[in-house]
Parts: structure tokens; sequence; C-alpha cells
């Protein structure tokens, strides 16, 4: 089994730990080893699937905000196909 060096072992933590998606769910421990944080990952798990939408026109419903946004990601998909 190949090791990593001191170097690639800490660009992959920091890699790990900024990642978008999953750093959240790591903490640094004291020896220096990652760790998953149980207790976020079931926090998150409450909110899978849901969106979070704001607006500056408080006129608008939150259907039409969202309908709104979703016509907003069909543009924004047609444009990077």
């Amino acid at each position: 089994m190949n090791r990593l060096s001191e170097k690639q072992f800490l660009k992959a933590k920091y890699a790990l730990l900024s990642h978008r998606s999953m750093g959240r769910h790591l903490k640094a421990l004291k020896s220096g080893k990652l760790n998953v944080d149980k207790t976020k990952v079931k926090r998150h798990e409450k909110l899978d699937g849901k969106y979070l939408l704001s607006t500056s026109d408080e006129s608008l419903s939150a259907e039409d905000a969202a309908l709104g946004y979703k016509q907003f990601m069909e543009v924004e998909r047609a444009f990077v196909h």
C-alpha cells in the first residue's frame, strides 16, 4: 500500500475540509485525523430535498418566487448545454 507524504496528506485533508458539501460534515481532531460529525449529518438530513429561497420583492407569494426560480434554473441549464 502506498502511503501519502505529509504534504500530500495535508493537501488532501484541507481539500476535504473545504469541499462544498463534504466539508461541513467533517471535523479535524487534535490528532490531525478527520472525523465525520454525525450530529451535523443528522441535522442536514432533515433538509435533504428542500430549498431555501429569498427575494426582496415582498409582493411575491412563496409559490411565485419558487416558480420564478425554477424558470431561471431552466434558462441557465439551456445555456450550459
